[in-house]
């Protein structure tokens, strides 16, 4: 039987139709491969562009770093402060300009970049130029030839521009500031040569390809002057051009003179801009090499002819075949066309193994089988490691693909198939299988027909496989969900009517499925059927048309049986054919009734949880993903408005503050604190999240914030309290209220040598010292227990057994919410040296006062002394005459007695005279009488001298103050009888009083001084009054001395008692005398002084002390 010849070529068409199909799609993946390397080195080169404006940027800001250097530089500095202070050229300035350029040298040939590795070793700067504040040049480096700045430089040389261009040069202009004024610039000059270098390392200037513009000129490279007409085009259409990236330029411009390589009509400039120093790089580049997009294009059309060639060749070559039955028996001519036809396969397969696809040639007698190196690195073998026969690719072949691989590779070698093909797995080097997609032909035959020669393809479509049986599988489970529906399905067409329903529909409305099909679907609900029809005709609706889906359309289903209710939330769904077109909507419904009873139910318990939280004295935040707040109560906002307020935070600041401090806290445990810097005052959060990330819920944690700042703050006191108290230099003891010690510090376990577990849960009749009497702690616990501090002194017993005195202030504490006394606080000073030196200031004090009166109390002592010795001296010459007398007498009466015969006493009465005589007997007893009574006047004032200056032994003596003030007035009359008069009114009844009289004395002495000082110091005019009162009031004794002297300013008034504070000229007080009398009075004593002093009319001092003091209690 005759083969039809159109069945012999059919198979060689379609394998040429097959290979020319692969060819043009290896042809369209090579043309967009050109393209895309294309575009990568454009951005390449865009990327270098940008580096070295990176580069040009860091230079220039270290050019302009050590220009500052220069200009803020001692030697600049130090010349300029000359030059204002008029040092002239001659003298001074012209050294310090020498400095200066010696400066400028040494940065020239050190200049601060050493060690970078990326300048080049050339010198960077050619020259430096000091000018003054008037552009005119001070000096310049290098002092012999330099060339002047150019007048262009100069004319736009300025404060507030650091960088010029002029002449193929960078100038740098730093000006130097004194005192806020520019009094000079410091201007260094860079070739743009040297920042090219820097651009491009390596390459000369005559191998640019770069161009730098500074502001709106060409500055680099240098042009001949012929060519400055293109230079100025270029910069007119550089100037048109867009801020940044690539861009082509106008043709029509040649740039051979302005770049040293040549270049196309095309030119593609790659630019970067520095904005801070106006600088702009451009680097050019030949379009053609970079846009050609024409010889791709040419290649596929090219390719495109070839196959269309060979097309109508096949094709011929079929014409030929049924014309010519010959032509088939030409086995030479055969031969030759199979030889044509290797050559083109041998093409086709260098275009194959371009486009990465595996290559087999299997000689069917032999069952050798030949692939391409993509073929075997398809399956992870070097082609070197696989010599593949037809037995080793059947064990390559999955054992579950065999069957239908083995029967459709025998069908085509039957002839049964035009062409192989079959998608199956091999097993790769590493043990994974791999999806490949196997095409074949059979290429040559035998004349019995037995296949010769077979060629064929392999493509990897391991993730084709893979997506495609993910989409299976998305299938497979969308067939399971709709099988399995739980919820109500409705299928409606185009008519409004149910095309299918699911089992849930019909079991939720009562019907069968065959009674819903072709049942308007108005019906089902309670809605209108005008709105139920509008709903679900949506996707022809002009409002909707353009949806795909309507979700959670709250409807209400109207069941058949009984015509019950059930409220159901539908989404609707277009359904669309193959083709796309719409054919109905696909209804899903869910009965919410239950969801509808919950929600109301988790709304009512939702405002009764809010209502809660809100009254949460805290902040409680829900948060999310990276600590965003979900979800805050009220008390939280209200809070975020109080601590703005409060510590001074800015509203819109403060909350992410608190969520970035939660975050970095987090981190660290589920509760703490942390603190944020208000501008008023620190706020301390105390923060509490919940344990477990709540992600199903939609966040992530639960937090609550409380505002602890106040609570810090009394720790910190608290901390500081107990510090102060443990490290006070006083010593502190705090008892019950039966004087049980509950507290020492270490002051006063020093003071009284015991250990604080040695006083603790002890009385403090521990240090008694036995020196204070009952009566004594009766009236200190009768104070304190009232409610009142007691202060005073206490004389203690140490540990050792040695006394301590202290002064002592004991403080009642009511800690108890009703007022009443929980605790006593007692404060230690030891005042037992304090004390020693006192009495030594005193005694010193008295001292000083007695060499004060000795000038006045010699006087009063000398008055009586006078006449003590003028009556002495009478006497003296009394007694003479007397003298004679008697010895006249005398003789008279011896011889007389002694029988002798003597002359008789004639002139006895004429030596006596009787007027004499009775004028002696008169005077003498006189005489005596008032010597006896200046010796007693001498005594009084030295007995007085001598209780006022003796030092005692500060011992509390009952004793007698009007006394006192009796001595006091005789021992200062010398200071008060010459500006006043002074008067005393001392109360008869003035009863005894426990003290210390030398203080006393000191005390009197003090005020009367200082009021005959304050009526000396008002004027002679009128004559002064001093007036010294004692009286007795209810268990007090007053003493108040009145003058009418100058008076005190109030402004000095509450000074008086202070230590060395005197109003006094330098000399005549220490201000030392109303202390003195103060530490007396009030804390010796136990008394108070009141001062009532107006200026000009005198002042009056009012001292108190107890009267119930007995010597006893007093002591």
């Amino acid at each position: 039987m005759p083969v039809n010849p159109h069945k012999k070529q059919l198979p060689v068409v379609i394998a040429l139709l097959v290979l020319v199909g692969l060819m043009g799609i290896l042809l369209t993946m090579n043309y967009r491969v050109q393209i895309e390397l294309q575009e990568r080195i454009r951005q390449r080169i865009q990327d270098e562009v940008t580096t070295s404006g990176e580069r040009l940027n860091f230079i220039v800001q270290r050019f302009l770093a050590e220009t500052a250097q220069l200009a803020e530089s001692p030697e600049v500095d130090a010349f300029f402060k000359n030059r204002a202070l008029g040092m002239s050229m001659k003298y001074g300035l012209s050294a310090s300009l020498n400095i200066v350029s010696n400066l400028f040298a040494h940065r020239a040939a050190n200049p601060g970049f050493e060690g970078t590795g990326t300048l080049p070793e050339k010198s960077i700067y050619t020259a430096f130029f000091l000018l003054d504040e008037n552009l005119q040049a001070l000096t310049a480096w290098p002092a012999e030839n330099a060339a002047p700045l150019p007048p262009a430089v100069i004319d736009e040389l300025d404060a507030r521009r650091s960088l010029l261009s002029q002449d193929n040069r960078l100038y740098l202009v730093n000006p130097i500031v004194n005192e806020r004024n520019t009094v000079g610039f410091v201007v260094a000059v860079i070739p743009y040569s040297v920042l090219y270098r820097y651009l491009q390392p390596g390459l000369e200037e005559n191998q640019t390809t770069y161009l730098i513009r500074h502001e709106n000129r060409i500055v680099f490279p240098a042009v001949a002057p012929e060519q400055q007409r293109e230079l100025l085009e270029l910069e007119e259409r550089l100037g048109r051009a867009p801020d940044r990236g690539a861009f082509p330029l106008e043709k029509g411009l040649p740039l051979a003179g302005l770049l040293q390589r040549r270049f196309s009509d095309d030119v593609v400039f790659f630019q970067t801009t520095l904005p801070k120093f106006s600088l702009t790089i451009y680097q050019a580049e030949d379009a053609a090499s970079l846009y050609d997009r024409r010889q791709p294009l040419l290649l596929l059309v090219v390719m495109l002819l070839f196959s269309t060639s060979l097309i109508l060749f096949s094709l011929r070559l079929v014409r030929s075949s049924s014309r010519n039955q010959a032509l088939s028996e030409n086995l030479a001519e055969l031969q030759l066309r199979e030889t044509a036809l290797s050559d083109k396969n041998r093409e086709l397969e260098l275009i194959i193994s371009g486009a990465a696809l595996g290559t087999w040639l299997w000689d069917a007698p032999s069952g050798r089988i030949v692939i391409n190196d993509q073929w075997a690195r398809m399956l992870g073998y070097e082609p070197s490691d696989i010599d593949l026969h037809l037995d080793s690719w059947i064990r390559m072949v999955h054992p579950q693909d065999w069957e239908q691989v083995k029967t459709r590779l025998d069908a085509h070698l039957a002839g049964e198939t035009p062409i192989y093909s079959a998608d199956h797995r091999l097993r790769h080097k590493s043990g994974k299988w791999i999806w490949v997609r196997d095409i074949g032909q059979v290429f040559s035959r035998a004349a019995d027909g037995r296949p010769l020669l077979v060629r064929g393809i392999h493509m990897d479509i391991t993730e084709i496989k893979e997506a495609l049986e993910q989409a299976e599988a998305f299938r497979r489970e969308a067939d399971s969900v709709i099988t399995n529906f739980l919820d109500s399905l409705l299928v409606v067409d185009q008519e409004l009517r149910v095309s299918r329903a699911n089992k849930e529909t019909c079991q939720l409305l009562g019907y069968r499925s065959e009674q819903l099909l072709d049942l308007p679907v108005s019906e089902l609900f309670v809605e209108p059927a005008d709105e139920i029809n509008r709903i679900f005709n949506f996707p022809r609706e002009d409002k909707t048309c353009d949806l795909e889906e309507l979700r959670n359309i709250e409807l209400t289903f109207r069941t058949r049986a009984g015509g019950e209710l059930l409220p159901v939330s539908v989404n609707l769904v277009r359904l669309r054919d193959e083709k796309g077109a719409t054919i109905g909507v696909v209804a899903g419904a869910r009965d919410v009734s239950k969801l509808n009873q919950a929600l109301q139910r988790t709304e009512e318990q939702k405002r009764v949880i809010e209502k809660i939280l809100n009254v949460v004295p805290g902040g409680l935040l829900v948060v999310g993903q990276d600590c965003l707040v979900l979800q805050q109560n009220q008390t939280f906002q209200q809070l975020l408005q109080d601590w703005c307020r409060q510590y001074g935070f800015m509203d819109r600041d403060l909350q992410r503050e608190i969520l970035r401090a939660l975050a970095d806290a987090l981190v660290q445990g589920l509760s703490g604190e942390f603190s944020l810097a208000g501008e008023r005052s620190e706020l301390s959060l105390e923060y509490h999240a919940s344990g477990d990330i709540l992600e199903d819920a939609g966040f992530n944690r639960v937090i609550f914030l409380h505002d602890v700042t106040s609570r810090r703050k009394a720790e910190s006191i608290r901390k500081l309290h107990s510090t102060v108290l443990e490290q006070t230099s006083e010593g502190v003891l705090i008892t019950d209220t039966d004087g049980m010690i509950l507290f020492t510090n270490l002051a006063a376990q020093k003071l009284s040598g015991y250990s604080g577990d040695e006083m603790q849960g002890k009385k403090t009749s521990l240090f008694k010292s036995g020196v204070q009497n009952s009566a004594f702690y009766s009236n200190l616990w009768h104070r304190i227990q009232a409610g009142m501090v007691w202060k005073g002194s206490i004389t203690n017993r140490s540990r050792s057994g040695d006394l301590f005195e202290i002064e002592a202030t004991i403080s009642p504490v009511r800690a108890h919410k009703d007022g009443r006394i929980s605790h006593y606080v007692s404060l230690w000073r030891d005042v037992s040296q304090e004390r020693a030196l006192q009495q030594q200031l005193l005694q010193a004090q008295k001292l000083e006062a007695v060499g004060q009166l000795a000038a006045g109390v010699a006087h009063e002592i000398n008055t009586p002394i006078q006449y003590i010795q003028n009556n002495l001296s009478f006497l003296q010459g009394a007694f003479a005459d007397i003298d004679k007398l008697i010895l006249e007498v005398q003789r008279c009466g011896g011889s007389s007695q002694d029988n002798v015969s003597v002359t008789p006493c004639v002139a006895l009465p004429e030596m006596v005279d009787h007027s004499e005589l009775e004028f002696l007997r008169e005077e003498i007893p006189q005489g005596i009488r008032e010597a006896l009574d200046g010796v007693d006047h001498v005594a009084k004032i030295v007995s007085a001298m001598k209780e006022f200056s003796h030092p005692g032994k500060n011992d509390h003596v009952i004793s007698d103050l009007n006394r006192i003030i009796q001595n006091a007035v005789l021992v200062t009359r010398n200071e008060w009888k010459y500006t006043a008069d002074l008067v005393t009114d001392l109360a008869p009844d003035l009863p005894l009083f426990c003290c210390d009289p030398g203080g006393w004395s000191q005390v009197l002495l003090n005020l009367i001084v200082n009021s005959s000082d304050a009526i000396k110091e008002r004027g002679a005019q009128p004559w002064g009054l001093i007036r010294i009162a004692t009286r007795s009031l209810d268990k007090q004794i007053e003493l108040t001395v009145t003058d009418n002297g100058a008076g005190i300013p109030q402004e000095v008034l509450s000074h008086i008692f202070e230590p060395f504070f005197t109003t006094k000229m330098v000399g005549k007080g220490t201000g030392q005398g109303l202390a003195i009398v103060y530490d007396i009075v009030v804390n010796k004593h136990h008394g108070t002084i009141h001062c009532d002093s107006r200026v000009g009319d005198g002042t009056t001092m009012r001292l108190c002390v107890p009267a119930a003091m007995t010597e006893e209690s007093g002591s």
